[in-house]
């Protein structure tokens, strides 16, 4: 057998930037960022309105959602057909979307097709017909999809995870919509949330594509001069208070051979200045394959086919949370392993290659970001979304860089704290209830509507 010749040394690595970006607001109060990227001839847009779930009115969760895909079944003077076909006339993908923040349009064209493509999508967002056979469509759409979500054991540990963790009065709470929202959308409520928050002082667009910055703004403010500035109704969102002692909600799944975990607490808002620090930390515990929950409970107690730890990235206070479905005979094995590596986490600083790694694979995967202008227009969107400062993207390697171990380790004492956490548990419930209360007091709800069945008082070991 001929002898291994072991790869080369990396390079030293170049430095990497991202894009500049050109911005301009318009007199009607919509903002505009350009952003060149001369590597193909396309041109990808994306135009996000700052209103997103959290604006459904109360009850009717999934309005916006409703909204966001109703722009592109019909304006005044175009149905969704004539829409559809106009977008694949030109060879062009458009999409339309919403979370809790925003409703957002995405257009991807050949540059030559820019003129035409701002004027479909200042159609869609000024002047949507609402079609009745269409509004029809969207909710059997919508019913077909939450019937078969409520399966899922990821979608229902979500679903519970939320709902708890913030409470009652947060909008975060709500994850996704139901049966009786979808039920109560009509027609008056999707032309009502239109008006009032799909504006153009609410709205900015972002282009990324081989354009010239000047002469591609003086486009999109022909496009769109007639659109109304109008001015959204904010919405303020409410305190939220960090959990005490842990809590186990135990969704019951019949028949379930598996539990799906879910552990976790409010930490940190994506704009505050330990995020990094905490995004570096959380690498080496759970952020991929090499990181230490995986090599535990997957390489080590062959617990699970993967274990994982993400901070999710909202405006307001996010959640830390770690993850993974076991075997139910396992359940017990896997949640003392997880604690064992939170307390080793928030105690024992990450070794040199540990750390080393996360920041390798964190700035590394940078370059690999800012490669495609749909990657390129997500991060510039997010800076406006998450409240970032401007040139976040310029210095956010070299913060990475520049957290070390103790600074690594003081974020995760400071926001992860095991002793008062949300346990979610996805499974079925005679099976696992007994282990569960180990770990705190249990409420046990139904898959269909999270409504508790019964409580278990904790029975710690």
């Amino acid at each position: 057998m001929p002898e291994k010749i072991p790869p080369p040394p990396p390079g030293e690595p170049r430095d990497v930037r991202f894009p500049q970006v050109h911005t301009k607001a318009l007199g009607n109060g919509m903002e505009v960022d350009v952003v060149g990227y001369h590597a193909l001839p396309v041109l990808y847009l994306q135009l996000v309105v700052r209103s997103g779930g959290i604006h459904d009115p109360e009850g009717i969760a999934g309005l916006a959602a409703g909204v966001a895909q109703m722009l592109k079944e019909g304006t005044r003077t175009r149905s969704s057909r004539d829409i559809a076909e106009a977008v694949e006339f030109v060879g062009g993908d458009l999409s339309t979307d919403a979370d809790q923040e925003s409703i957002t349009i995405r257009y991807r064209v050949l540059k030559e097709h820019a003129p035409a493509a701002l004027d479909l999508m200042a159609d869609l967002v000024r002047n949507p017909s609402f079609p009745d056979a269409e509004i029809r469509k969207l909710k059997r759409r919508e019913l077909d999809r939450l019937a078969v979500s409520v399966t899922d054991p990821g979608w229902l540990a979500t679903r519970e995870f939320f709902r708890a963790l913030y409470g009652p009065a947060h909008p975060y709470r709500v994850f996704d919509s139901t049966p009786a929202s979808i039920e109560k959308i009509a027609r008056a409520k999707l032309v009502d949330f239109h008006r009032r928050h799909v504006v153009a002082s609410n709205a900015h667009l972002i282009a990324v594509g081989d354009v010239d910055p000047d002469a591609f703004t003086a486009e999109v403010e022909r496009a769109f001069a007639g659109w109304t500035r109008g001015r959204a109704p904010e919405r303020d969102l409410p305190a939220v208070s960090p959990a005490k002692g842990r809590r186990v909600i135990l969704v019951d799944r019949p028949r379930s051979v598996q539990t799906q975990i879910f552990i976790g607490n409010l930490a940190l808002r994506r704009r505050d200045d330990d995020y990094i620090a905490l995004r570096v930390s959380n690498q080496v515990l759970g952020g991929n394959a090499s990181a230490r929950l995986f090599l535990d409970l997957r390489e080590r107690r062959s617990l699970t086919y993967g274990a994982y730890s993400r901070i999710d990235e909202l405006p307001d206070v996010s959640p830390w949370r770690a993850s993974a479905a076991v075997r139910s005979e396992v359940t017990e094995q896997a949640l003392d392993a997880f604690f064992e590596n939170f307390e080793r986490w928030r105690t024992e600083a990450a070794s040199d290659e540990e750390l080393g790694n996360a920041k390798t694979y964190l700035t590394g995967v940078f370059p690999i970001l800012i490669e495609t202008p749909a990657n390129v227009a997500d991060m510039v969107a997010s800076i406006r979304e998450l409240g970032l400062p401007r040139d976040y993207w310029d210095t956010y390697r070299s913060r990475v860089a520049g957290v070390d171990a103790p600074i690594a380790l003081a974020a995760a004492r400071r926001y992860v704290d095991p002793a008062n956490m949300l346990i979610v548990l996805v499974g079925e419930a005679p099976r696992i209830e007994s282990v569960a209360a180990h770990f705190g007091p249990v409420e046990v709800v139904s898959p269909e509507d999270g409504s508790v069945v019964r409580q278990v008082p904790a029975a710690p070991r």
